[in-house]
């Protein structure tokens, strides 16, 4: 008989098979390997599960891995940095594990790799899950194919343009591919002549890949990523002080106050060898993290020397009397024909450019001497003898050989003292002008304020003195 059949709903339950694999979730998957990534990358919560053949997601009660190993073609050196254990959550589809991880690539191999790019592919080494009961099950894990090249989030250098002196001399920027490549160029050098200044000059950011950006790419609500400062040669005072940076917040310049004795009204007038250093801080919050979570901190904050300032001394503006010279300049000269032959006790002198720089001599050579030149006569009936004796002092200075002294090229002379040779001076007081002179005459310098010499005439004094006393003792013989 035929029967009769009802309807009837049966439910399955589908169980995953046991576990096989241990792999990125989906979207972990599309969102690592989908971009080319950067140098530097840290993921703070990358979800991996465990399936089983068919792909389906198995419960276990714990997951453990031996490494993460990462290869490139061509082999740019990737180091992985794992934070800690695989961090369990439970989820709509079960459960997930929670892994930090960070890599970073080598900028230098990348620079020379085609196109600054390479294939790579990250494996999970040593994978094993834990079952309910304790059972291990040992879990292949399939490699995930990447790709890393050079980008443009991380900041990388400092690169000033438009370095120009004030006569016009033009500071080389760097090579851009020298750069992106991660090899230096030795820095530009300026060459000023003292008193001169530099034109307010552009800084930009440099990106690992090559590219230049404006220092607002890493300046996020205005916080200041770079500055500039200006460091002084060895051994002066300060040792540095900060350019100032326009308003505009890409331009500096030379600070317009003075600095110690080296920056004077926004130019440079102590010779020697300065530099122009940058300095760099990350203010981005994301690269600081990520920086922070590869354990890269030092790579945060850099500093660039961006080039050197030379500065040269002037051309010969004046001839200067040394503060420590044995014979001080500001005090009237005196000698005498008895006690005190020396006209002068030495001086060092300084060729020195405008901004009291030691300046070394012309090419041919250069020397100073001292001429002295009378006063005018005391009388009429005086004259004769006056001129003798002027004349007997003069000579002093122009026969002696050692009142002629010749620069050397630091810019310094020495003259010797100057004595009297004749003690038959008049038997008069008298007194000259002693003038530097140099040979040959430069023109356009300055030189020394002459200097007064008095000439007493103590011999004739002390006869004088003698033959009275003689008088005296007579006198005093007759009466009695």
């Amino acid at each position: 008989a035929q029967g009769t059949f009802e309807q009837t709903l049966v439910q399955v339950g589908l169980l995953p098979g046991p576990p096989a694999r241990l792999e990125f979730t989906a979207k972990a998957a599309t969102d690592f390997s989908s971009r080319p990534l950067g140098s530097r990358e840290y993921f703070g919560q990358l979800p991996l599960h465990v399936v089983d053949v068919a792909g389906n997601s198995v419960p276990v009660e714990k997951v453990a891995l031996r490494r993460l190993a990462c290869r490139a073609s061509p082999d740019v050196g990737i180091d992985i940095k794992v934070d800690g254990e695989l961090d369990v959550q439970d989820d709509a589809n079960g459960r997930r594990w929670d892994l930090a991880f960070g890599f970073k690539a080598d900028r230098l191999a990348l620079g020379r790799a085609d196109g600054q790019r390479a294939a790579a592919e990250l494996r999970i080494e040593g994978a094993r899950a834990t079952l309910q009961g304790g059972e291990a099950v040992e879990l292949c894990a399939p490699p995930v194919l990447f790709a890393v090249q050079l980008g443009e989030e991380y900041v990388t250098d400092l690169v000033p343009t438009g370095v120009e002196a004030e006569a016009g001399a033009v500071a080389s920027p760097r090579s851009s591919l020298g750069a992106a490549a991660g090899a230096r160029e030795a820095a530009p050098q300026v060459r000023l002549v003292a008193g001169s200044s530099l034109s307010s000059f552009k800084l930009q950011l440099r990106r690992e890949d090559g590219s230049l950006a404006p220092l607002s790419f890493a300046e996020p609500g205005g916080e200041l990523c770079a500055r500039v400062e200006l460091r002084f040669p060895s051994g002066f005072r300060p040792r540095a002080a900060p350019l100032e940076r326009s308003d505009a917040g890409a331009l500096f310049s030379l600070p317009r106050r003075d600095v110690g004795d080296s920056v004077r009204g926004g130019a440079l007038v102590a010779a020697g060898t300065y530099s122009v250093v940058g300095v760099f801080t990350e203010k981005r919050p994301g690269v600081v993290e990520a920086l922070r979570g590869l354990g890269l901190e030092g790579e945060a904050s850099f500093e660039r020397q961006l080039f050197s300032v030379v500065v040269e001394a002037g051309p010969p503006a004046k001839l200067a009397i040394d503060a420590k010279s044995k014979t001080r300049a500001s005090a009237e000269l005196q000698c005498d024909n008895l006690t005190r032959p020396v006209i002068h006790g030495g001086f060092t002198l300084w060729l020195r450019d405008a901004c009291d720089q030691n300046v070394s001599p012309p090419a041919g050579g250069l020397k100073v001497c001292v001429r002295l030149q009378p006063d005018v006569a005391p009388s009429r009936e005086a004259a004769a003898a006056w001129a003798g004796a002027a004349e007997i002092i003069a000579a002093a200075a122009r026969g002696s050989a050692q009142n002629l002294a010749t620069f050397g090229s630091n810019g310094r002379a020495d003259l010797t003292e100057l004595r009297l040779h004749s003690l038959s001076a008049p038997a008069f007081d008298t007194s000259l002008t002693l003038h530097f002179e140099l040979q040959p005459p430069l023109p356009g310098v300055a030189l020394p304020p002459p200097l007064r010499v008095k000439y007493s005439d103590l011999k004739s004094l002390n006869e004088q003195e003698q033959e009275r006393r003689a008088q005296q003792r007579q006198q005093a013989e007759a009466q009695a």
